[in-house]
């Protein structure tokens, strides 16, 4: 009897994957620990189809017909949530080396050194700050000689915004990378530069109701976009006298109920929930799209991803925003403000500036990127 239950356990992946294929059900895991992308090492995590369209491509080719089976082996998704669910439950820790678990269960990514920047531990040299001046005024300098303006903007990583959430053990013990360059540039003028930490301070200690950073998720919260927004539209107030941030009494607050955060769905816990809340305007003029800067691909390049908005009311003429996903949930209420908008997701592309030539160049960046920028390898 032992025997049998033992081949009808063995033989159980097969009919699971059968079905799988038959239905379509989708597969969302986290890269690491299984069979490496076909010569990349690039982390990240995917939704895949069914199994067989996988090992169809890869006829011919071992490995990859070994990973597209691997990564669809009948009951695989149910064992990784299990074994997520005892280690995270019951020890308190990540399955995976890129999740650090915090207090009451927030989570941080820990790429890019991150962890580490906020501590304070190996800092910048003088020689790196200068590198990432010097890179930022050669974009300056490229964004000036086309006529536009350029400013640069830094969001915190979540561990900056949030350290009291962070777990025992891991304290600051000097300035994090961000503060070191944003303190660089406020010593060695010449980078209109903007730091989002301080605001989104004083909206956290203002309104603790509302979280600015997800509790499952790298990015900020939709509110916390906004508070981003607001501040990066009255430094562009500065600039362009005639712009108008939008005010929080332009807003209703909605609760929404969200699933799937980039991080918990890296250690297998994808099914969980959280309150989110937006702020979602009063009234939405009819010729600005919902989805504002996110309904379409324009143009995919090797620099990245361009998709460009037109809003006929907006104070400024035209604009250029090289970014990262953090620009995501900002770009709704940012673009309102440009008549002609091009959104880059990636890195600076003087082509696109020359052939567009600005009234102002917009440069956003989450915290630890600016590790990229040394040269140092990535951890």
């Amino acid at each position: 009897v032992l025997a049998a239950l033992l081949g009808l356990l063995l033989a159980l992946p097969l009919p699971l994957m059968l079905l799988r294929g038959l239905t379509g059900e989708p597969i969302m895991e986290w890269h690491k620990g299984i069979p490496p992308v076909a010569k990349t090492t690039a982390v990240h995590y995917g939704i895949y189809g069914r199994w067989e369209t996988l090992a169809k491509k890869a006829t011919g080719k071992a490995s990859e017909f070994q990973e597209a089976f691997a990564r669809s082996f009948g009951g695989r998704t149910t064992l990784r949530e299990i074994h997520s669910e005892l280690v995270t439950e019951g020890f308190g820790v990540s399955p995976v080396p890129e999740v650090l678990i915090g207090r009451k269960k927030w989570l941080f990514y820990t790429v890019n050194d991150s962890i580490r920047g906020f501590q304070g531990i190996d800092p910048f040299t003088s020689k790196e700050l200068d590198q990432i001046r010097k890179r930022l005024m050669k974009r300056r300098d490229d964004a000036n000689s086309h006529g536009a303006r350029y400013v640069f903007v830094l969001a915190p990583d979540k561990q900056t915004a949030y350290p009291e959430k962070m777990p025992d053990g891991y304290r600051q013990i000097g300035p994090s990378r961000g503060a070191q360059m944003i303190s660089y540039l406020e010593k060695n003028p010449g980078i209109d530069s903007l730091d989002l930490l301080p605001s989104l301070q004083s909206a956290k200690t203002a309104d603790p109701e509302h979280p600015l950073y997800l509790q499952m998720d790298t990015h900020w919260s939709s509110y916390g976009a906004y508070i981003g927004y607001r501040t990066l539209a009255e430094k562009l107030q500065q600039q362009f006298p005639t712009v108008r941030p939008m005010q929080p009494d332009e807003f209703d607050m909605t609760q929404v109920s969200r699933r799937y955060g980039d991080l918990s769905m890296m250690i297998q816990r994808g099914k969980q929930t959280e309150i989110e809340t937006v702020p979602v305007p009063h009234i939405t003029p009819s010729h600005l799209p919902e989805s504002a800067a996110w309904g379409y691909y324009e143009k995919v390049s090797k620099t990245g991803k361009t998709v460009s908005t037109a809003y006929p009311d907006g104070e400024i003429g035209k604009a250029i925003i090289f970014h990262d996903s953090f620009m995501k949930k900002m770009s709704p209420y940012l673009t309102r403000h440009f008549r002609r908008a091009v959104w880059h997701w990636g890195e600076y592309d003087p082509t696109l500036v020359a052939r567009e030539k600005p009234d102002i160049v917009i440069e956003e960046h989450i915290e630890r990127h600016l590790w990229t920028w040394t040269g140092r390898k990535s951890k």
